[in-house]
């Protein structure tokens, strides 16, 4: 129960920390990203503060690349920086201490002109790939390097104990580092339904506005098309001025535009995550429909908590960490241990929900059983079945007692029982007497 209880202080803190930061409007960018190009860049860095600061980044200024395992550990950016930035951004004095003297002086270029601009590579990779780099980084596990392209020199090189970008990909091919987006899937379509909507706009103005047939004499030019408008013509001549009869029907446009909607709104899965309208289903229907929703969108979701959501947890706790803001004392079972990161999003609760249900399944079946043969449930733990149901639906710690209460408590509820059966053996010997 101790470790519940602290951990759960964490995740109140770790929550209230992403709250108070820009977590919220730079996420939404990510997923714009990854629901739009297919890949992600979200930079993740210590902030006086906010204790965290996010920077959803745009991916066409990235070179990502995997380690052998297939995860991004690598990121690289061409960046456009004046001789005023580069000075406002970087310490050049320490600078300076890390280069020879040929190389410091080189810094003096940015004095000439301050509205120059220089090209400057950024690189963050791993501690193990570092090469040729000034500075003690046995500590890290991730190193960040600046370099002025033009003058090869190093402005700075810092070290990271997490990954501090979190790159994720969509859905990709095998061999792919760079992602794949359901609306590269539905770009046929997008383009379609604008060429449709174009001629869907030209038919109703012809119907609208329909072009006139003005006959070639009889009539007085100008002709006048305004509402009030007055056109004259020679007495004594049937032609008239008559509207062009295309027989256009836009219900038929309608259908073909429908369906193309359809086609692009089941690329980004919002058949899946919106109830069907029809007839009052049954709670097995709901079930089943809901494990097939999980089912096709399980692979994209693993893929999101492996290589953004993950890697975004373990920055920030980090990040806290370092500044003094988890919860104090923890437990000493938790020492040196790797904590596993478990997701209560939406979505991820009701793919633990499907569990609950698997267990509501078994006891409805098991009901009429018990009923012949109460024995049965012999051979099911109350205990455990509570604890699991709560840990799936991610209960509060306040709310369950620890295992020495709840002895206790089993304890004085036996020994009330116990009180209870002697006092009514008394009272029936003092009856019979």
């Amino acid at each position: 129960k101790e470790i519940r209880a602290w951990l759960q202080l964490a995740t109140r803190r770790i929550i209230q920390v992403l709250n108070n930061s820009n977590f919220q409007t730079e996420m939404h960018e990510v997923y714009l990203d990854l629901g739009s190009i297919g890949t992600s860049a979200l930079r993740i860095e210590e902030d006086d503060d906010n204790i965290v600061n996010f920077q959803a980044r745009p991916i066409y200024e990235h070179w990502v690349k995997e380690n052998h395992k297939g995860i991004i550990d690598t990121v690289s950016r061409e960046l456009k920086y004046t001789s005023r930035q580069i000075k406002q951004k970087f310490n050049l004095e320490k600078a300076a201490e890390r280069l020879s003297p040929m190389e410091a002086l080189k810094l003096k270029k940015f004095d000439e002109d301050e509205d120059k601009e220089w090209n400057v590579l950024h690189m963050v990779m791993p501690k193990k790939d570092v090469k040729e780099v000034p500075g003690n980084f046995s500590r890290f596990q991730y190193v960040s390097v600046y370099v002025v392209e033009d003058l090869t020199i190093t402005l700075e090189a810092k070290g990271f104990k997490e990954f501090p970008y979190a790159v994720a990909r969509w859905t990709k091919t095998s061999g792919e580092e760079y992602g794949r987006s359901p609306a590269m899937a539905a770009l046929p379509d997008i383009k379609m339904i604008n060429e449709m909507m174009k001629t869907h706009i030209r038919a109703g103005q012809k119907i609208v506005d329909p072009p006139l047939m003005v006959p070639d004499d009889g009539m007085i030019l100008p002709i006048r098309t305004t509402p009030g408008g007055l056109n004259y013509y020679r007495a004594g001549t049937g032609d008239r001025i008559e509207p062009l009869n295309i027989g256009g029907r836009l219900d038929i446009n309608d259908a073909m535009m429908e369906e193309t909607r359809k086609s692009i709104r089941e690329a980004f899965f919002i058949d899946q995550l919106q109830l069907l309208e029809g007839p009052q289903m049954t709670a097995t229907e709901v079930l089943q429909r809901t494990e097939e929703k999980l089912r096709l969108l399980g692979p994209i979701l693993g893929r999101l908590h492996f290589e953004l959501l993950r890697p975004l947890i373990d920055r920030v706790i980090g990040i806290m960490g370092r500044k003094g803001e988890l919860p104090e004392n923890p437990p000493a079972e938790l020492q040196d241990l790797n904590l596993e990161v478990q997701f209560s999003s939406m979505i991820a609760r009701a793919q633990k929900a499907s569990e609950a249900d698997n267990i509501q399944r078994i006891v409805g079946i098991m009901a009429p059983i018990v009923q012949a043969q109460p024995e049965v449930m012999d051979n099911i733990d109350g205990d455990g079945l509570l604890k699991f149901v709560g840990n799936v639906f991610n209960a509060p710690t306040e709310m369950f007692r620890s295992e020495d209460a709840v002895e206790g408590v089993r304890e004085q509820r036996q020994q009330q029982a116990q009180q209870q059966q002697q006092l009514e053996q008394q009272n029936l010997q003092s009856q019979t007497a």
